[in-house]
């Protein structure tokens, strides 16, 4: 092999190699926008979890305040039955004392 010969194999086998570094240049930025697309849809669907947790937290306060306010007037109406059944209580004692007095004067 003559030293032009050696020259142009070693010329070829560098262009194949730059053809190379060029092909996987460009897969690389391929695969870079891939990426970055998948980041941008991750960012998506983490912005979306956090605007569904809000919301979910959001709902779950004005149940408890409801709950809160369900529970309040549930205690109001047990409290007026407590203070009836006082009352009847004490209306019956009074019939019971009536009714001894008026036995004993039988």
């Amino acid at each position: 092999m003559t030293l032009e010969e050696l020259h142009q194999t070693l010329v070829d086998g560098l262009r194949n190699i730059d053809q190379r570094f060029v092909a996987n240049d460009q897969r690389l930025d391929a695969l870079g926008q891939r990426v970055n697309g998948v980041d941008k849809r991750l960012g998506d669907i983490d912005r979306r979890f956090d605007e569904l947790e809000l919301r979910i937290n959001e709902e779950a306060d004005t149940r408890r305040r409801h709950f809160d306010v369900m529970v309040e007037k549930v205690e109001a109406a047990v409290r007026i039955v407590a203070e009836g059944h006082g009352h009847l209580e004490t209306i019956v004692d009074n019939h019971e004392v009536r009714l001894q007095t008026i036995e004993k004067r039988s």
